[in-house]
């Protein structure tokens, strides 16, 4: 029998380390970005663009570009 995790908890769980999910840990943000609503979203959009991304931190799409750089993340985009 295949044993099933919530999308939630798989989440967290690769996201764990992440810097920038780091930042919105424990906040309204985090519940926001993992709700069920928002997911459903987010799996039938599959794109984002930088700017919208980049709001989502309070942050510049030119300070993302930067962290995506500091940490080779560009490549994986």
């Amino acid at each position: 029998m295949e044993q099933t995790i919530s999308i939630e908890k798989r989440i967290q769980e690769v996201l764990a380390n992440d810097p920038l999910f780091q930042v919105i840990q424990e906040t309204p943000a985090e519940h926001h970005f993992l709700s069920e609503q928002y997911l459903a979203e987010l799996i039938e959009k599959k794109f984002y663009s930088t700017p919208e991304v980049a709001s989502w931190f309070d942050v510049t799409d030119a300070q993302l570009r930067w962290f995506w750089c500091k940490y080779d993340l560009l490549e994986t985009f």
